[in-house]
Parts: C-alpha cells; structure tokens; sequence
C-alpha cells in the first residue's frame, strides 16, 4: 500500500493522488485524491484497519456509504455474482443514498429511499437491494461505525407472497389465450401463453426448451435446463436450474400438443420450440415488456404477470383431481412443503386412502 502521483487522463484535473490498498476480502483497489492531506489520512486509516480492523473515530465520523463499501464485500457470491451486485449498487442506491455518512443513516432514510425512488419496482428487486445495504450496514456495525442496522426493519410492500394464488379459471383462460390468437403482434407468442398454463413451466424453463427435448409422439417434454442472466444482461442456457427437483419431465397436453405439432411443420428449422417468428430464443424482458404487458391492459382478466400461468397450470390439475403431491413434481418444486404452503387451502379434503386400504386389510382376515 502506498501514496501515488496521479497521471491519469481518465481522472479530472483536481486529481492529484491515489492511493492503492486491499479490502477485507482480497480485492486491490485504488481510491484517488483531490490533495496529498487527504490521500494520507485515507492511508493513515487503512494501515490501522489492517493492523488493528478498527476504524478510527475521527475517519469513521466522516466516513460515507460510498467510501465504506469499497472495503467490503457485497455478497459472498462468486465473480459474476459480485459484479452483478457491483453494478446494482451503482444504479440504485451509490448516487441516492451513497452520498451519506454511515453515522447519519437511519432507518427512515432506507424506507423512503424504498418507497420512493425505487416506486414501481418489484418486491424481489427490493428485496435484493435492501440485503445487499444490510450487508454493508452489518460490516460497518461490527467495525464499530453504526451502533445497529438501519436497513434491518424496512418494509417492502408486498415482499411476503400471497399464501393462496388467484390463477384464472379455465373459462378465462380460453378468453385470454383467444386475446393472443386473434392479435396480429400477440399471435407470436401465443403458443407461450398456452405453453405456461398447460404445463405449469417457469418462464426461464419453457424459454430454454429445445426441439430435442420434445417427443411429440410419447407427448413429452424433458426440462433439462433454463435461461439465466449473466452479468452483462444478457441471456444463457444453463443446466443449473432452480431447485434440485426442477429438472422433470413433463406431458404434454392436447391442448398443447397440436400447435407444437403445427409449428414444428411450419417452422422446422428452428432450435427452440417457443421461439419468436424469427426462429430467435424467446428474449424474457422484451417478452414482458413488449407483449405481456400490453396484452393485459386489453383485458379486464385478473391477470398481472406470466407467472399467474404457472398458478392456472395448478387450478387446472387441482380440478381434475391431480394429488398434492403429483403437482409438486411437476412444478419441480425443491419440497413438498413448498407446493403446501401455494395451493394447501385448495386441498382441505378428507384423505380415505389410509381408511380403504384398512378395510381391505380386515375383510381379508375376516
């Protein structure tokens, strides 16, 4: 570690030194300075962290958000995990909220930071956001900065999910698939929307379904892998799913099996069954953004994400009479418990299984 002239061109002419050093968790880094006073109280400080893995009082007063997360990790995740989170930081919160000194955050702060600049965005976006600002908050609690976690008791509006769904019924499902056959730009992807409520996929699993995992004759699909999103936002087949259970395979319903029969005729080039007219992977965001959204504006259907497929494909077997347990492998849900705790209210029946095969088991020794 040491103080350095400053001779880039990519600095600003206030820039006089910087100063290299490593964090707590390994990474090199260097932070720059508009005058020498300043690069040594930064290395002053650093020295003693290292020495000690205190913070002096007088740095820690002034010491900001921004400042403070450069020596630690975000997220214990690998490289591409860090970048990821790297780059979320830097969006969200390094010019909202990074401009504060830790001392004077408070949990107000964190909340109307949620409610406010990040309005209209998702629970589980929240919710990774606010994880990675308790992570900070915690190092700098147990370096002896903050006293307690200011991002500890934030509320996030509609983080805990809904104990029961409410999919559509098989007479709105009808209507909102007709809505995409009979849209000249929804037509497209009309075989998705049939595709999730017929077979209860995931968005990122029936994206990633090629032609050879399909068997149209045995009517199946085997789930095998799902997209994901790499650092840089861009799309990748990976056969690291979600859960450990999520990798199934799955029948293919008549409803279904006539249009994947009619486009593997028409287009029979193409690698991925639920592709754009182009032959293209199915792209999620564009798909959302571009089509899902626009389609539900044109309905007064209780329908608000792709997801609430996924609840409809459960409905559908609950009424033909599909066991809790049946639904939970083919949801590939990673328990049992999981598939109780959506869709349990919808079972509350008696279980005669056990009474039957007791009185089978009397009249034969009668």
């Amino acid at each position: 570690m040491k103080i350095t002239k400053c001779k880039s061109k990519k600095c600003s002419v206030k820039c006089k030194y910087f100063v290299r050093y490593k964090t707590r968790s390994g990474d090199r880094k260097a932070k720059h300075f508009h005058s020498y006073k300043l690069a040594k109280e930064f290395y002053n400080e650093q020295i003693v962290l290292q020495e000690t893995g205190m913070l002096t009082s007088e740095y820690a007063q002034k010491l900001t958000l921004n400042e403070y997360v450069t020596t630690v990790p975000l997220t214990r995740g690998n490289e591409t995990t860090q970048v990821s989170m790297q780059q979320l930081y830097d969006k969200h919160i390094k010019n909202k909220l990074g401009g504060y000194k830790l001392r004077d955050l408070e949990r107000k702060d964190i909340q109307k930071f949620m409610d406010e600049d990040l309005a209209g965005y998702s629970p589980q976006s929240k919710k990774k956001i606010k994880r990675m600002l308790a992570t900070a908050f915690k190092y700098a609690s147990s370096d002896g900065i903050i006293v307690r976690n200011p991002a500890e008791n934030v509320i996030i509006e509609g983080e805990q999910r809904l104990v029961e769904p409410h999919p559509l019924t098989p007479e709105q499902l009808k209507e909102f698939i007709a809505l995409w056959d009979n849209d000249e730009k929804l037509s497209e992807f009309s075989n998705v929307i049939v595709g999730l409520a017929y077979t209860g996929m995931r968005p990122a699993e029936l994206g990633a379904v090629t032609w050879d995992d399909v068997d149209l004759t045995k009517r199946t699909i085997d789930l095998n892998k799902s997209i994901r999103i790499d650092s840089k936002g861009k799309q990748y087949d990976s056969s690291k799913m979600k859960t450990a259970r999520s990798s199934r395979v799955l029948a293919i319903d008549e409803e279904l099996l006539a249009r994947l029969r009619f486009r593997k005729t028409t287009n029979p080039s193409d690698k991925y069954v639920f592709s754009s007219s182009q032959g293209k992977q199915l792209n999620l965001g564009n798909f959302r953004s571009r089509y899902f959204k626009p389609a539900i504006l044109k309905t007064e259907l209780p329908i608000e994400r792709p997801y609430d497929l996924r609840h409809t494909f459960g409905a559908l077997m609950w009424s033909r009479g599909v066991k809790l347990d049946r639904l939970s492998r083919m949801f590939g849900h990673s328990s049992y418990t999981t598939t109780e705790s959506w869709y349990g209210t919808w079972y509350r029946e008696a279980d005669f299984s056990g009474i039957e095969d007791l009185e089978k088991w009397k009249q034969q020794q009668a």
